[in-house]
């Protein structure tokens, strides 16, 4: 469509935009409302969603509390430094005996040692001379020729026995010392053809497992697996630990005492998993508390993208931070599921014994003040504390009572026999979620029927609605004001005639 053609004062000399644009201001406060209106049930959706995501986060750590598994993991403690043990599998006893160890030992290679007459092993060895190395390996036995030349180093040398043979070289700087060792355990290293003199204190002779013909050389020790009696039977050790039952040792000593292994109830693991879900539900609260006494700033309105011009970025978002106060204040969906929560947490457990139907009962409760009982508790609006000296003793000594006291009691045919405080807050938990998903419907699902969804639906029809009405009534008065202006520029054409004639 094309648009009307405008004439801005161009006969009566009126400021014509300014005139209509004030003019407009009074039109468009309707739309304005309805802007604002939009803007603000956004914000209020977006912070319905908020809630559900910290809701579904504190869901999942309650369900963690509704499975036996939480409160069955072990630990296994040995009598003795001399063995330890970790948990690797299932075992399948609560207790070990290991009555005896032999620990093995660790095989090596045989080795020589030469000392020279070269100051390190960089200065350059001025004699020519060689040598023959026989050594074992795979079971055979090998000759390698070493070509010692003048100009040569001791570097030179170990590079070049280690390359032929295997054999590992190496030089001590403190004493001026090569050493030698049989690549293979305990292997042999026989050295012959070295002349008396040569420098590098390289002699003739053999050095093996079985014998010896060096007075510094070192016979190799094959490697010999250990044995422990565990319950009884003996088992052969690799490396002198052995993973047994689904439980991993690790033999430190030599023994023949008994060394006693027994499972009980990791109570860490068991406390950190309770503490977690005291620390969730107090950060829970909080959120919440803090959105349901939210001042409402009524005086700071959303902001329309015209008042946005002339502002910083920084300005924007503390006035936005304080026209988003108080959305959710007072809401019947939050403040009735920390109703919910509270009674949840402290009405005793139906089915459960007497000594352990009450957070309290383990160490879990509200703080309180001295000598008055929990007479200011309500300030803290329903926040836990735990006793952690209790709570681990309950832990320690009647671990299946606390693992009942959360996850519940069901008998052989599957009945219930006592409720457990997951399941009692996981009722109200789904509740309240669902009740915010149809309030405010959820980012990632395609189709969103939900309460505030449906009304910025129609916030958006209206809005369109009216641009239309602006619009049409801003054409209405250009064209008011062009045919004012087209009949005075007329009036002002015929005035001139007159006035020339």
């Amino acid at each position: 469509m094309i648009s009307p053609i405008r004439f801005g004062g161009l006969a009566s000399g009126m400021e014509t935009d300014k005139i209509i644009s004030d003019l407009m201001k009074a039109e468009r406060e309707p739309l304005n409302k309805l802007l604002r209106k939009k803007q603000t049930q956004e914000w209020r959706r977006e912070s319905y969603r908020e809630q559900n995501v910290a809701l579904l986060e504190f869901r999942n750590k309650v369900s963690d509390l509704n499975l036996y598994g939480t409160f069955k993991k072990q630990i296994a403690k040995s009598s003795s430094d001399s063995v330890g043990v970790t948990i690797a599998g299932k075992p399948s006893l609560t207790s070990y005996t290991i009555s005896s160890v032999d620990l093995g030992k660790v095989g090596y290679g045989s080795a020589v040692k030469f000392s020279t007459d070269v100051p390190d092993d960089k200065t350059k060895i001025d004699e020519d001379f060689s040598f023959d190395i026989t050594y074992s390996e795979a079971g055979t036995e090998k000759t390698a020729k070493i070509d010692v030349t003048a100009g040569n180093t001791i570097q030179d040398v170990l590079k070049q026995i280690t390359d032929k043979t295997g054999i590992k070289a190496s030089y001590s700087a403190t004493d001026k010392s090569i050493v030698l060792t049989s690549k293979e355990i305990p292997g042999k290293i026989e050295i012959s053809g070295a002349k008396d003199d040569n420098k590098l204190g390289i002699e003739n002779g053999v050095v093996s497992a079985t014998e010896n013909e060096f007075s510094t050389g070192a016979m190799g020790q094959e490697k010999v697996n250990g044995t422990a009696v565990i319950n009884g039977v003996p088992y052969a050790l690799k490396g002198n630990t052995l993973e047994h039952d689904g439980l991993k040792f690790e033999f430190k000593a030599n023994s023949s005492s008994p060394v006693f292994i027994n499972m009980k109830t990791d109570t860490e693991a068991v406390y950190d998993k309770l503490k977690d879900f005291v620390d969730s539900y107090n950060k829970l609260i909080d959120t919440l508390n803090t959105k349901l006494t939210e001042k409402v700033q009524r005086s700071y309105q959303p902001l329309l993208e015209e008042e946005k011009e002339g502002m910083s970025e920084k300005q924007i978002e503390l006035w936005e931070s304080k026209a988003k106060s108080g959305l959710l204040r007072q809401d019947p969906i939050l403040s009735g599921f920390l109703s919910e929560m509270r009674l949840g947490l402290t009405t005793p457990l139906k089915g459960a014994s007497k000594e352990f139907d009450n957070l309290s009962d383990i160490g879990i409760g509200p703080k309180k003040s001295t000598g008055a009982g929990s007479l200011y508790d309500y300030r803290e609006n329903g926040k836990l504390y735990i006793d952690e000296e209790k709570l681990k003793a309950a832990i320690e000594k009647n671990p299946d009572e606390v693992m009942k006291m959360f996850a519940g009691n069901s008998g052989d045919d599957g009945t219930p026999k006592s409720e457990g405080i997951a399941e009692r807050l996981l009722v109200p938990i789904k509740s309240a979620m669902e009740k915010v998903r149809q309030k405010a419907g959820s980012a990632d699902i395609a189709v969103d029927n939900s309460v505030l969804s449906k009304d910025l639906k129609d916030i958006n029809d209206n809005i369109k609605i009216w641009e239309r009405r602006i619009k049409d009534k801003e054409d209405a008065y250009w064209r008011k004001f062009t045919a004012m202006e087209q009949a005075i520029s007329k009036l002002n054409s015929q005035s001139s005639i007159f006035t020339q004639q």
